[in-house]
This record gives structure tokens, C-alpha cells and sequence, in this order.
């Protein structure tokens, strides 16, 4: 096991099966195994039956669901794949900590037709065991890059025809947007401390979704999937 990642919930075992990464060996509780006996039996994947007490002691956590599966480790692409002609839609999460976040974006990305995330490597949620339930396992069918520097990759993506956004409260409102560009990277900073100089003056453009009332901002997995479902909805021009 040591070179392995783990996942965890009886839902997100059944996706991963979906997905290209393999099982290695799931730990199952008995109402768990009966419940998914057919797709491990299917597959012909290793199992064994044990108590709730180990599942924690494998997962360290209590949401498992008597599930936890020992998995091949997850693989990140390199920024190339998104490079070249064509539509393409991109995030880029720069220093999201919170893995809840992550895996929200991420969920959204997929679900509402990106092609790709990226994520910094430095200040950053990678994909982790809680990213890939959070995400509900879409971590396992959209493409991820793991950036060492966001400055530069967004360098590299401008000089490649990419149009860039970055959600800001004080950007241009979503209503005043009719359409975007067919290569666009939309910019999500850190949920405390927004964005840096070095990002925001890579920005072509700030954009944000209006808001009312006295509370605080949206929270950045919130705003993220308002922000992404506009750009599918209006296209490109």
C-alpha cells in the first residue's frame, strides 16, 4: 500500500470503477459487501471484510460508509494537453485550500463542460481522498495539471491564444457579458486572501457575479459554478 492513494464512500467507489485508475484492494464492512458485491465480484477486485474501527484506522475518517478502497495513485497532465487550436475552458485554482472547495470546482468543471483545472502546487489543495469525494470522482474524468508556478503557466496559456479571467468582487458583472472568447481560463484565488499582483496583472479582464444583501462574498465554490455554467451558456465569439 505504500505507494498507493485511498478512496472512501460507497458512490464514489461505485464511480471510480468508471474511471481509468485501478483498484488495488478494498476494505469493506459486511452491509457494505453485500450492497456492492456484484461490482467487486464483476471486476474481480480484492476485498476484505472488517470492522468500522479499521476503516478509520486505513482512512482516518468516520464518513466512509464501510468503504475504503487502496487505489493507484493519481496522475496529473502536463499543461501541454490543453495547448493548440480549438475551444477550450479552463480553471485554475490559485492557493484554493479548502479541499471541500477543490472538489467542488472541480465537480462543476466537469459537470458543466470544461475541458481542464489547474491547481497550484504551492498554498494549494491537491487531489487528495477528500478532493476525489468531494468532487463525487470527477477528479477521475476531467483532465488536472499541477502547476509549480501560476504566473507562469498563465504566460504560457496567454501566448497560446487563452483569454484570462479572474473572479474578482470587483470585476465586471456576468449580466453585462455577452459573450466570451473560445479559449478562456477563469482565474479563482485564495478564498481569504483573493488574488496576487503577479496573477491579477496577467488578468485580461476581472469578472464577478452581482450580488445583494449585507453579508459577505459567495464563497468561491459557489461563485466558481455561477461563473463557469455563464461561460458555457453564452459561448464564444
Amino acid at each position: 500500500m505504500e505507494h498507493s492513494d485511498f478512496i472512501y464512500g460507497r458512490k464514489v467507489f461505485i464511480d471510480f470503477l468508471k474511471g481509468k485508475r485501478s483498484v488495488i484492494k478494498v476494505y469493506l464492512t459486511e452491509p457494505a459487501f453485500r450492497r456492492l458485491r456484484s461490482a467487486i465480484n464483476r471486476v474481480h477486485i480484492p476485498h476484505e471484510i472488517v470492522g468500522k474501527d479499521v476503516l478509520f484506522k486505513l482512512s482516518g475518517r468516520r464518513d466512509h460508509q464501510g468503504v475504503v478502497a487502496f487505489v493507484s495513485s493519481f496522475r496529473y497532465v502536463m499543461l501541454d494537453e490543453f495547448l493548440g487550436e480549438g475551444v477550450c475552458r479552463l480553471v485554475l485554482l490559485d492557493r484554493i485550500t479548502d479541499v471541500r472547495n477543490t472538489g467542488s470546482i472541480i465537480r462543476s468543471a466537469y459537470l458543466l463542460g470544461f475541458d481542464g483545472v489547474i491547481i497550484s502546487e504551492r498554498g494549494g489543495a491537491k487531489v487528495t481522498p477528500a478532493v476525489v469525494h468531494t468532487s463525487a470522482c470527477a477528479t477521475e474524468f476531467i483532465p488536472i495539471h499541477l502547476t509549480h508556478s501560476v504566473p507562469d503557466t498563465l504566460d504560457v496559456l496567454k501566448r497560446d491564444g487563452f483569454y484570462v479571467f479572474c473572479a474578482d468582487m470587483s470585476g465586471a458583472p456576468l449580466n453585462e457579458i455577452t459573450s466570451y472568447p473560445k479559449r478562456v481560463v477563469l482565474v479563482l484565488g485564495s478564498e481569504g486572501k483573493g488574488h496576487r499582483v503577479s496573477v491579477l496583472s496577467r488578468c485580461d479582464a476581472l469578472i464577478s457575479v452581482p450580488q445583494r444583501g449585507e453579508i459577505d462574498s459567495l464563497n468561491v465554490s459557489v461563485a466558481a459554478g455561477i461563473i463557469m455554467h455563464d461561460m458555457v451558456n453564452k459561448g464564444m465569439r
